[in-house]
């Protein structure tokens, strides 16, 4: 075949030694592109990573026609492969194939087609595209607003599909120009899509997303709130101070520590003890907290709670905490038990806060102490000899920590409770 022949001609010629530059071009994109047309996938990925190697004028253009393979591995591949050449015509290669599936994302869903893998797709995209840096946030912008159109024609859709990954690359570009799609996104149903753009708004320090981000502190996910709280914090603006005073008594501990983060980023200065009481557990100062006697009680009790994964601070229901507590005790495992020093040192806090001078209770919160089950914790006693464990510690031995399950009793809290809900009782 004449191809075949003029390969054995350049061979020949390059041990003459007239192998020119025209001839080695001709050779080696002979070779390259039967790679990418190969049948093997495998073969296929081994020319993009040579063709984005060597490099070359057309080497985008060759690159970016795998983005259509019909292998994803292939075409996540050849994202990769022009996110690494940062051309202009392998970003323009990349745009291309995002407008594609923008489209297609966009129109009714197929039944031939698997609804994450297509997520994941505009994801390689997002993180591919963001490697050019604020010259392609046009098309991560492009991601956020085609949600709507996508969102009103797949209204299940599960997947972020690139949106998350947008909203944090835009943020990291600090691309002020994202406000209003990121505005738009704290809306979306996908979670992550919430608090990627949360975030996002802070990174830019929109002062349009205020109210919006006062209102994203009401969402039902923590990680939102959590990132909203931040967002506002470094917003700066004083109108945000009233609605993170609320989050002082969020259910969630990491709600309530990037809420006071954001307070006293704005000048914010705890007022009465109930905030300082908050202030002071949230920060982990269980024994100044307890201090204040009753209004430390609902903080150091958050504590007890979330060590648990409890994220309900503002309950009324006596019982029913000290049965979900109970219920909890009985089915988490060692690996999943917080520590005992920081359960005792809560415990220690609220024996002390009801002891202590400040008798200002609130009756819901002893009613809950005075039905506090014993709390089992994670322990770890002396070192041992491990039979199993070949690895030698620092003195040269076969020693390990011995972890097991301990118990801290919580028999004096619930009589100092109740003692204090019959004093109250016989006022």
């Amino acid at each position: 075949k004449p191809a075949s022949l003029m390969c054995i001609r350049l061979i020949i010629d390059r041990r003459l030694g007239t192998f020119g530059e025209n001839e080695m071009s001709f050779f080696t994109s002979l070779f390259q592109d039967g790679g990418i047309n190969s049948t093997d996938p495998d073969k296929r990925i081994a020319a993009i990573d040579t063709l984005a190697a060597n490099g070359g004028a057309d080497a985008a253009t060759r690159i970016g026609a795998a983005l259509n393979d019909h292998d994803s591995n292939v075409a996540r591949k050849a994202a990769d492969a022009l996110a690494c050449l940062r051309t202009p015509s392998a970003q323009d290669a990349l745009s291309q194939a995002l407008n594609k599936a923008l489209a297609e994302r966009a129109g009714p869903p197929n039944p031939k087609e698997h609804e994450f893998s297509q997520g994941y797709w505009l994801d390689h995209l997002a993180d591919s595209l963001a490697a050019f840096g604020p010259s392609a946030a046009p098309q991560l912008i492009a991601i956020l607003q085609n949600r709507e159109t996508e969102l009103h024609n797949r209204p299940y859709v599960g997947s972020a599909a690139g949106a998350a990954l947008a909203a944090e690359h835009l943020g990291k570009m600090f691309y002020a120009g994202a406000a209003n799609a990121l505005i738009d996104r704290l809306k979306d149903p996908i979670s992550s899509v919430r608090w990627s753009a949360a975030s996002a708004l802070g990174a830019v320090r929109a002062a349009t997303a205020v109210e919006p981000l006062i209102s994203a502190l009401r969402d039902q996910d923590e990680m939102v709130r959590r990132d909203a709280c931040e967002a506002l914090g470094k917003i700066g603006d004083v109108r945000a101070v009233a609605a993170l005073e609320a989050k002082l008594k969020d259910g969630s501990d990491f709600v309530r520590a990037r809420a006071i983060a954001a307070l006293e980023r704005l000048g914010w200065k705890p007022q009465g003890q109930d905030q300082q009481a908050s202030v002071l557990a949230t920060k982990g100062e269980y024994a100044e907290a307890a201090k204040l006697g009753g209004s430390a009680i609902r903080p150091l009790m958050a504590a007890i709670w979330n060590a648990y994964d409890i994220n309900n601070m503002q309950s009324n229901d006596a019982q029913g905490m000290a049965n979900q507590l109970k219920n909890l005790m009985n089915k988490r495992e060692l690996g999943r038990l917080p520590r005992m020093h920081h359960i005792q040192e809560v415990s220690n806090g609220l024996l002390i806060a009801m002891k202590g001078e400040h008798k200002n209770f609130e009756l819901k919160d002893l009613k809950m102490l005075a039905v506090m089950p014993d709390l089992r914790v994670h322990n770890h006693g002396p070192r041992t000899y491990d039979s199993e464990n070949r690895t030698l510690n620092e003195n040269n031995t076969y020693e390990v920590w011995e972890d097991y399950i301990e118990v801290v009793s919580c028999d004096e809290l619930r009589k100092e409770a109740t003692e204090l809900i019959a004093a109250i009782g016989k006022t």
